[in-house]
């Protein structure tokens, strides 16, 4: 492959060359298991005639600086497409609910609930202070018969998307290596969160920073919170069954009040219960 990218470069240089004005400014990439090869063509000629070797970026340098530029970030194996295969782990979003691209934040939701508010209060919530959703016990979770009502994915993205479960959140945590990411979008904007990737496939996906709102205020904004649709069935402590929700820190599982807005990271499923 490198050798036929190789070729290509030249009689690319060598037709470019041939025309008066034309000017070499693209660069090829190859893109191996771990690394890639960048073939910069403004300077290709003279590492063919000095017989160098090209130069090779390796990922986990990146990954061990903790900070990659937005244009950069597919080295790392982050694209635009919608849907993210992490093997054992199953088909993820590759965005939040309510975001366009894997760094963006999107819309906050209260536990159980299906759309955004201008407050997240105790007041206001669905099922704070009720047992199980909406009075009723569903197995524990949100998704199910009643999942339209409560699944903020299922009612915005169809039936094929759903909050991810208690499970779901282990498999992710047990089959993805996890490292700490700050994205560069502009010398003002830098994003932080979490890049997971998957031990089988190698594919990739980035869970931002989120915070949680608390009211009309954003709180902890350095922090990861993204629900899963899961409730705690007993009681005891501060998040006992009628107002907990278990939720993902990036790390692991934690819980949280349900009243509180948070983010949401679908998974996708193949068929429909």
């Amino acid at each position: 492959m490198k050798n036929f990218l190789l070729i290509l470069s030249v009689v690319n240089i060598l037709f470019l060359a041939s025309c008066k004005d034309s000017k070499v400014e693209d660069d090829d990439v190859e893109i191996n298991d771990d690394t890639v090869v960048v073939y910069d063509t403004a300077s290709i000629i003279d590492t063919i005639q000095n017989d160098e070797e090209l130069p090779v970026i390796n990922v986990d340098s990146i990954i061990a600086s903790g900070k990659v530029s937005v244009d950069s970030i597919f080295l790392l194996g982050l694209t635009n497409d919608s849907t993210v295969n992490l093997g054992r782990a199953g088909v993820w979003a590759n965005f939040n609910l309510g975001a366009s691209t894997c760094y963006e934040i999107g819309d906050y939701y209260a536990w159980g609930e299906t759309i955004t508010k201008e407050s997240y209060d105790k007041e206001n919530s669905r099922h704070y202070g009720h047992y199980g959703v909406g009075g009723r016990v569903v197995s524990g979770k949100i998704y199910g018969r009643y999942s339209n009502s409560y699944d903020a994915a299922v009612k915005n993205w169809g039936y094929h998307w759903r909050v991810p479960s208690y499970d779901d959140i282990e498999n992710l945590i047990r089959e993805c290596d996890i490292h700490e990411l700050t994205i560069v979008v502009s010398p003002e904007v830098q994003v932080s969160g979490e890049y997971l990737k998957s031990k089988t496939t190698g594919n990739s996906i980035f869970l931002p920073c989120t915070g949680y709102m608390d009211g009309t205020e954003r709180k902890e904004k350095d922090w990861l919170y993204y629900w899963t649709d899961s409730y705690q069935a007993d009681s005891g402590g501060y998040a006992e069954d009628p107002y907990g929700g278990y939720r993902f820190n990036g790390r692991r599982i934690c819980e949280g009040y349900r009243y509180k807005g948070m983010c949401i990271r679908p998974k996708y499923i193949s068929y429909i219960p």
